[in-house]
C-alpha cells in the first residue's frame, strides 16, 4: 500500500553548500586520513603545518592547531571562508586551543614564506612538493609524504630526508621495524632516480 503523495517522506537533498560538500568529499570524522593525522601528531608533536596543494580538506585542521593550506584552484579559498565549516572543525578538533587556519590561492612553487617555518609538511596528492616545499620545515622537522605522484620514492632520494616511519593503516600506527626494506626493486637494489622519472612518465 502506497502513501498518497501529500504524505510521502521527503527525499533527503545532498547539501551544495560547502559544509556539505566537505562532509561528502571526506566523510567528515570519518576521513581515512584523520586517524594518520593523529598518529603524524603524536609521534611530531607539530604544531604548525604546511599542506601545499591541499584543495579543502580542513581535515588537518582537527588534528593541528596551526595549518597553512596552498592550492591554485580558484574554487577552494571559499571553504576556508565558510563559517559553518569553520564552526564544524571548532566543534570537533582535538585541542583545546583556537585553530588558526589560513589559505593562499596560489602555486607552491614559490611561497612567500620564511624557510624553517614550519614544524611538518604535508604532501598527499599534489605531485612532487618535496623539491619546491622541503625548505620551509625547521630542521628536524617531519614530512608526511604519500607516493600518489611519486613524491615519497622521489623524497627516498632526496639526501635532506631521512625515513623515520611508516604508516600502516590496518594498525593505525606509524611503525619503524624494516624500513631499510622501502623503496627497493624487486631485485633488492635501492631505486634509482632514473626509474623514478621513468615511472612518473608513465604515469602522466
Amino acid at each position: 500500500m502506497k502513501k498518497p503523495a501529500s504524505q510521502a517522506a521527503p527525499a533527503r537533498r545532498v547539501s551544495k553548500a560547502c559544509l556539505g560538500k566537505f562532509l561528502k568529499s571526506y566523510k567528515g570524522l570519518e576521513d581515512i586520513h584523520l586517524p594518520l593525522f593523529r598518529e603524524v601528531k603524536r609521534v611530531s608533536k607539530a604544531r604548525s603545518v604546511l599542506y601545499p596543494g591541499s584543495y579543502w580538506h580542513l581535515t588537518a585542521s582537527l588534528v593541528f592547531s596551526k595549518v597553512l593550506y596552498i592550492d591554485s584552484d580558484s574554487k577552494v579559498g571559499k571553504f576556508f571562508q565558510d563559517e559553518p565549516l569553520l564552526e564544524w572543525v571548532k566543534e570537533h578538533k582535538d585541542y583545546a586551543t583556537k585553530p588558526e587556519i589560513d589559505f593562499r590561492q596560489q602555486n607552491f612553487e614559490r611561497l612567500d614564506v620564511a624557510e624553517g617555518s614550519f614544524d611538518l609538511l604535508i604532501s598527499m596528492s599534489a605531485g612532487i612538493v618535496s623539491k619546491p616545499c622541503g625548505r620551509y620545515v625547521k630542521q628536524g622537522g617531519y614530512f608526511l609524504v604519500s607516493d600518489a605522484h611519486f613524491d615519497a620514492r622521489t623524497t627516498a632520494l632526496d639526501p635532506r630526508y631521512k625515513l623515520v616511519a611508516v604508516y600502516n593503516p590496518e594498525t593505525k600506527r606509524l611503525e619503524t621495524k624494516d624500513l631499510e626494506s622501502c623503496f627497493m626493486t624487486t631485485a633488492g637494489e635501492k631505486i634509482s632516480a632514473n626509474q623514478v622519472f621513468a615511472l612518473s612518465e608513465i604515469s602522466l
